[in-house]
């Protein structure tokens, strides 16, 4: 089974991102401005930065800092301080490796970058325990940090935004989704699912058919699945609710209890979460 990291869906439906198409799969994205995005980028040895670039133009300051690889807060903060969406880090003994290997390609240039460009690319996604995505998102938070300890060693999370408005059931059906893959706790690999053999009715009314949607997937792919299903303009009220540090856990319970909103699977785990939540936005009223 051929599974890929999906750049560009990821950008888009997770971190909502500036291009919102139909729902077809777009796979073999690069992380980074292909992304629609800026990055930071970083050179590290021995665990020490030693040199940084940034997409945007900014000039780099801060060498000799240490712990990035280990430090997702760190990684924010450099991505906040240089104004990009995220922040890629590279060992100077890959980098090195990579250009040597692309070296003995000749003296075809655009070949040797092309190269070098994939080699690097792939090594992003295995060094030190996984991929390195700097910025945060409270679906990754939930289950890559702290549910970790109560799920299996390896499930997948769909995440399913319907695009139309959530009052309208006449205009045209178009969705956008991503299904991130995890394994002993790490976010392994993300990509768009493939709903081919899946009747689009089923999608359509996702409201009630989340559990054969949930199902269709464990199935498919042959691993637990986790689901989240919500409209679009909801979706970016609860993304927005979580760049101002608020509660979006306990905006997202505001469109479930009203129908607007699903989970799958809706079992003890869900409906416990789902009551702590209740119990948050209750007090926070107060």
């Amino acid at each position: 089974m051929d599974l890929k990291h999906d750049w560009k869906a990821l950008n888009e439906v997770l971190f909502h991102g500036t291009s919102w198409g139909s729902g077809l799969a777009v796979t073999g994205a690069a992380p980074g401005l292909e992304a629609g995005g800026s990055s930071l980028v970083l050179l590290e040895d021995d665990d020490r930065v030693i040199d940084g670039v940034a997409s945007n133009g900014r000039a780099f300051t801060d060498t000799a800092i240490t712990g990035v690889s280990s430090s997702k807060d760190i990684l924010d903060e450099l991505a906040g301080k240089y104004g990009t969406e995220q922040t890629i880090v590279l060992s100077k003994k890959v980098l090195d490796q990579c250009v040597i290997e692309a070296a003995t390609l000749g003296t075809n240039y655009f070949q040797q970058l092309q190269s070098l460009r994939s080699k690097v690319l792939d090594q992003i996604g295995r060094k030190k325990g996984g991929l390195i995505v700097s910025r945060r998102n409270f679906l990754l938070d939930l289950f890559g940090m702290k549910l970790k300890r109560v799920l299996p060693r390896r499930f997948n999370v769909l995440l399913f935004i319907d695009q139309r408005a959530p009052t309208s059931h006449t205009e045209g059906f178009s969705f956008r989704s991503i299904l991130l893959s995890y394994s002993g706790g790490q976010l392994d690999q993300f990509f768009e699912p493939d709903f081919s053999s899946l009747h689009e009715n089923r999608l359509k009314n996702w409201n009630q058919e989340s559990d054969a949607i949930g199902q269709y997937l464990n199935s498919r792919y042959i691993l637990p699945c986790y689901g989240i299903f919500m409209h679009k303009e909801e979706w970016e009220r609860c993304l927005e609710v979580a760049s101002i540090k608020g509660r979006p856990w306990g905006q997202f319970v505001r469109y479930y209890d009203g129908g607007s909103a699903a989970v799958y699977p809706n079992r003890i785990i869900a409906k416990i979460l789902l009551g702590i939540q209740r119990i948050m936005v209750y007090f926070g009223r107060l």
